[in-house]
């Protein structure tokens, strides 16, 4: 025989939400040359919710980015990256990443820049080179993660 229904306890927590990012970085072990794009290819990215890899670019829904841009700079001239908006050479306010001259190909330089940028419309996210040398880097890393929206 069942007894007859307790009071209906508090209201638990909220659930999380699930994260959206995105990560992506070119081969180690050979120097990345942006080529006739003066852009890079990424080898193995990772994909998850509202963050989509393009193969060059991560692509996203409206929200609140956090946006990291980094690379290892072998150049013996100087360089400068940025993170373009959908359209190209027009980078994401607050993206440029300078690198100065690196003493020998030996002597590497490293770098990174972050920024966080809303996007009303969805956008896309685009490692650029944009001026200097454009043979001898490597490691260049961007990393997208959803923040709010």
């Amino acid at each position: 025989m069942t007894g007859p229904t307790g009071e209906t306890g508090p209201t638990g927590p909220a659930g999380t939400a699930e994260m959206s990012y995105g990560y992506g970085r070119t081969v180690n072990a050979t120097n990345a040359n942006p080529g006739t794009n003066n852009t890079v290819t990424f080898a193995g990215p990772l994909t998850h919710g509202d963050v989509t890899n393009e193969g060059d670019a991560f692509s996203v829904t409206a929200g609140t980015y956090q946006v990291t841009l980094s690379a290892r700079s072998e150049s013996t001239s100087t360089a400068i990256w940025w993170v373009d908006t959908a359209s190209d050479y027009t980078a994401h306010p607050g993206s440029q990443l300078s690198f100065p001259a690196a003493a020998s190909p030996s002597a590497a330089v490293t770098g990174s820049v972050t920024f966080v940028t809303t996007v009303t419309d969805g956008a896309i996210f685009r490692p650029r080179y944009v001026s200097g040398t454009q043979a001898n880097f490597r490691d260049v890393q961007l990393t997208v993660v959803k923040l709010a929206g």
